[in-house]
């Protein structure tokens, strides 16, 4: 009963709140993508239940009803939306003459949804507190999860969705590129969070996250664990009370490190006969899906087909019509071309060179209002970290991997809209009431032609 309530309360609330506020519907899209309650109240609904349809149709209602809010794109985030909606282009012209017209079916079902929301979500998501909101729901979300299968592990003994089992229909590989995600997400929410009860809870998904990366055993997400870890160290704000949480965070992280989390990471610095067989064929996988690029390097061999050329590019043989290739860069250049690959990839490498320089100013990154810290913070060290774990996996298909690049997408519109001016003369002037700097830049209101709705400037 509480199961059904909460799981009909949430879409009805999601659909309503869509209708009146677009952005909601966003926040409430990512929410189902992240929480999957298709699986976690599997016994209420069924795994075609269509709820996240039936939210975006609502927020497209409200979109319209609203006179298309938003904020403009421009400067870099232009460029990054721009590069994706490319990504999709190319991707739809490889699609004319893919080797495989089922697998490229099944890929273009999905990216089209994957690539419109993200791009929606970077426009509609124009204020400090809504990026703020994603960043919670998605961090509750994947924290949820996270908790279900640290119980699960606790409850048994073992963690059996390594390898023959997958929870929620994605593989263990998937599930930890995300808790990577999740986990830089609660990391800023840690350190910039207003309350004490939030950076408590924070700290806990925290935890769950990074424990539920070392109970799936994927290699590639640890590496990328601790590369987000590295970088956080680096770039977070040091005090006493910072230093002593993220202390506190990696003494609970390494007591929950077992014996066999620290042998299969161990693994990764194995070198030659001693190397598993993951590992020799990862090297092997990626040499076929550097040939397979470079044999068709423009629009590849169609989406998601690659994988069917990799067996005949192995310098062995194996009993299989598919192999995939374990890269996120190496699944989209040999299905859709060189250039679609390096259009993905700006769309999360743009707004991290964006984060990167907000952080290394400052100055004017002490100027920001809490919620863009964190988001400017999750982004630097979650894309680093996200792309390290892509390495060995890939997660173009999996709706969360976007999160992080939509964030700091609309966060840098947000910085450069409204903050980036207050934030320079806080710099070449006093810096002693920088923390009074308005929420609101004044002058942009005073700009000809501009009139507010809501929370939103429309031209």
């Amino acid at each position: 009963m509480i199961g059904f309530s909460f799981v009909y309360g949430y879409i009805t609330t999601a659909m309503l709140g869509s209708l009146l506020r677009p952005w909601i519907g966003i926040v409430a899209i990512y929410g189902l993508t992240t929480l999957n309650i298709e699986w976690n109240w599997r016994w209420v609904v069924e795994r075609q239940a269509g709820f996240q349809s039936k939210v975006t149709m609502c927020m497209l209602a409200g979109v319209v009803l609203s006179a298309f809010p938003g904020q403009r794109l421009r400067g870099l985030p232009l460029i990054a939306c721009l590069s994706l909606l490319g990504f999709l282009g190319l991707s739809y012209l490889s699609a004319t003459q893919t080797i495989d017209p089922y697998k490229t079916e099944f890929y273009m079902h999905f990216i089209w949804r994957i690539v419109f929301i993200a791009l929606v979500a970077v426009r509609l998501l124009d204020t400090p507190q809504k990026v703020n909101w994603m960043m919670w729901t998605v961090a509750l979300g994947l924290g949820y999860n996270a908790y279900g299968i640290n119980r699960e592990y606790f409850e048994i003994g073992f963690c059996r969705y390594v390898y023959h089992t997958e929870w929620a229909w994605l593989g263990s590989n998937q599930w930890s590129m995300l808790f990577v995600c999740s986990a830089a997400i609660s990391f800023s929410l840690v350190f910039f969070s207003k309350r004490l009860w939030q950076k408590a809870l924070a700290g806990i998904l925290l935890l769950l996250s990074a424990h539920a990366v070392m109970l799936l055993e994927s290699r590639g997400s640890m590496l990328g664990l601790i590369g987000m870890w590295l970088l956080a160290i680096i770039f977070m704000p040091k005090n006493k009370n910072t230093i002593g949480m993220m202390t506190l965070a990696l003494t609970a992280v390494s007591l929950l490190a077992g014996p066999s989390v620290i042998q299969e990471f161990s693994s990764i610095f194995n070198e030659g006969e001693n190397l598993d067989s993951s590992a020799s064929s990862r090297m092997d996988l990626w040499r076929a899906g550097w040939l397979i690029s470079m044999d068709y390097p423009l629009l590849g061999v169609g989406p998601y087909a690659g994988q069917r050329l990799v067996p005949m590019y192995l310098p062995y043989e194996i009993d299989r019509t598919y192999k995939g290739l374990h890269n996120l860069f190496f699944e989209i250049s040999t299905g859709s071309g060189l250039p679609a690959a390096i259009l993905f990839v700006l769309f999360s490498l743009l707004p991290w060179i964006s984060s990167l320089a907000i952080l290394l100013r400052r100055a004017r990154f002490k100027s920001l209002p809490p919620e863009l810290k964190a988001a400017f913070f999750s982004a630097l060290i979650g894309l680093f970290g996200f792309w390290i774990c892509n390495m060995f996996s890939s997660g173009s298909l999996v709706e969360g991997s976007y999160v992080l690049a939509v964030i700091a997408n609309s966060a840098s519109l947000i910085y450069s809209r409204e903050y980036r001016k207050a934030a320079i003369e806080s710099t070449t002037t006093s810096f002693a009431d920088s923390s009074r700097i308005p929420y609101r830049n004044e002058e942009y209101y005073r700009r000809p032609g501009a009139r507010q709705s809501g929370s939103t400037v429309l031209r």
